[in-house]
C-alpha cells in the first residue's frame, strides 16, 4: 500500500442532530475497532478545529501500531453539511506521509459539501 484516500458520506436522517464531536468520536472509534481486529492499536492526537468544504470540521492525526512499531499514519477530517456527515482520511506509512499529504490537502480543498 502506498496511500489510501477515503471519503465517507453518511446521510443525516430526518430528525437527527449530529454534532462534530459525536461524529468525530464515532468514526475514530470505528477506525480503532477495525485496527484492533487486526491486532493493531491506534494513538490519536486531540481533534483540532478546521474547515472542510467551507463547513466547520474536526481533524485528528493517528499513529497505528503493531507490536509497538508505528506502521501507519492516518489523518481524518470530519464535517457536517446540511444533509450529510462527511469524513475524509489519508492512510499511509509513516515514511510516506509527507509525500502524500499534498494530495490529501488538494482533495480536501476541492470538496464541496452539501
Amino acid at each position: 500500500m502506498l496511500a489510501v484516500l477515503n471519503l465517507i458520506v453518511l446521510t443525516i436522517k430526518e430528525g437527527d442532530k449530529p454534532t462534530l464531536e459525536s461524529q468525530t468520536a464515532s468514526l475514530a472509534n470505528t477506525m480503532r475497532a477495525g485496527y484492533a481486529e487486526k491486532g493493531m492499536t491506534s494513538l490519536c492526537q486531540q481533534p483540532e478545529d478546521t474547515t472542510l468544504g467551507g463547513f466547520p470540521a474536526r481533524q485528528m492525526r493517528c499513529s497505528v501500531l503493531k507490536d509497538k512499531t508505528d506502521v501507519l499514519e492516518q489523518l481524518l477530517i470530519v464535517t457536517i453539511g446540511r444533509h450529510t456527515v462527511q469524513a475524509l482520511s489519508l492512510t499511509t506509512s509513516p515514511a510516506s506521509f509527507e509525500t502524500y499529504e499534498p494530495d490529501f490537502v488538494a482533495t480536501r480543498d476541492s470538496l464541496r459539501i452539501d
